[in-house]
């Protein structure tokens, strides 16, 4: 297995160093890009696995650098690095997406510990049956450990005004809560019988079985033979709740939308077509690899990674493209 790349990007070259010199001698392939500007653009088309990024020298406009990094490669991770002084600075980066911090100095063991954790969960978790599962574990980790890093430094920080310590704390709470929420949809998943079914009533179940789904969605495919496909009775369902899920929020409930059904060789597509100007700026294909989404106003919206898990592990996928008609998301199980 080769070993994980590392981008050292900090402006003082003696901390520069020393992080390189302690990641090397612990086995990872440290690079250190000479610009923020070199680094955005290799980060993201050589897929490096992490950039630990030094705080110092960087405005709070710089940020948006962090959020588009983590939009452009969402499973790829973000270490920022800050002196005390630059602890809004800090809090600001971890809002735009960075997964952790290291206060300076800091302990080898520190560097050390902070690095090798975000590599763990990519070795040690599979779903039972072979389906691999570190992308939703990575997703569902940083869903909750990002703003409880934000609280700590809040709370850390004596310099805040309570005002502000209340305001802040309220909203990272309410992201905790939404992906609590999220998860619960899939609570009662502890396994799955995966077998030929009729879609058709399950589908038409999970549309009709809520009032804000029905309101907000039509199951237009014609009475007639969608054939079996090979499902979980309720991992199906609840895998169409996410989908519908993430589209209601974006349009709350104002708009009607059609999902379709239909057979395409050896699959049953479950076809959903979104205008593209809701997605507001956002690569709406990220959406498959986040359990959630925070816009720039603080609102958090569900991601797509729990369903596509689901479909997954029922041996199915979940496609997202663009068309002339809109945002196309399609998920997808095997005929029976």
């Amino acid at each position: 297995m080769a070993a994980p790349r590392v981008f050292v990007v900090h402006e003082l070259a003696h901390v520069r160093e020393l992080m390189t010199s302690i990641l090397t001698g612990a086995g990872f392939k440290v690079e250190t890009p000479e610009s923020t500007y070199e680094t955005a653009a290799r980060f993201v088309q050589e897929k490096a696995d992490l950039l630990v990024l030094g705080m110092t020298g960087l405005e709070p406009r710089d940020l948006e650098l962090v959020r588009a990094l983590k939009s452009e490669a969402p499973e790829s991770a973000i270490l920022v690095s800050f002196a005390p002084s630059q602890r809004e600075l800090a809090v600001a980066a971890l809002q735009a997406g960075a997964d952790g911090y290291l206060i300076e100095p800091f302990y080898t063991d520190e560097l050390l510990r902070l690095v090798q954790a975000q590599f763990k969960p990519a070795t040690e978790v599979r779903e039972e049956g072979g389906a691999r599962m570190p992308p939703l574990v990575r997703e569902v980790a940083h869903a909750v450990n990002n703003p409880l890093q934000v609280l700590t430094l809040l709370l850390e920080d004596e310099r805040i005004v309570k005002k502000k310590l209340i305001r802040e704390a309220r909203s990272e709470v309410e992201r905790i809560r939404a992906v609590v929420r999220h998860l619960m949809e899939y609570s009662n998943l502890d396994s799955m019988k995966v077998e030929a079914l009729d879609p058709r009533p399950l589908v038409e179940d999970a549309v009709h079985g809520s009032e804000a789904y029905a309101e907000s969605f039509r199951f237009v495919t014609p009475r007639g033979e969608l054939p079996k496909v090979m499902a979980d009775s309720t991992g199906l369902p609840t895998a169409l709740h996410g989908l519908m899920e993430a589209v209601r929020q974006r349009t709350e409930g104002k708009t009607a939308y059609d999902l379709e059904a239909r057979a395409s060789g050896d699959q049953v597509v479950f076809r959903l077509v979104v205008p593209r100007a809701l997605f507001n700026g956002e690569d709406p294909r990220n959406l498959r690899e986040s359990v959630f989404v925070v816009r720039e106003d603080r609102r958090v919206l569900p991601g797509l990674a729990l369903s596509r898990a689901l479909l997954e592990a029922q041996g199915g996928s979940l496609d997202i493209r663009e068309t002339a008609a809109g945002i196309e998301i399609e998920a997808r199980l095997r005929r029976a």
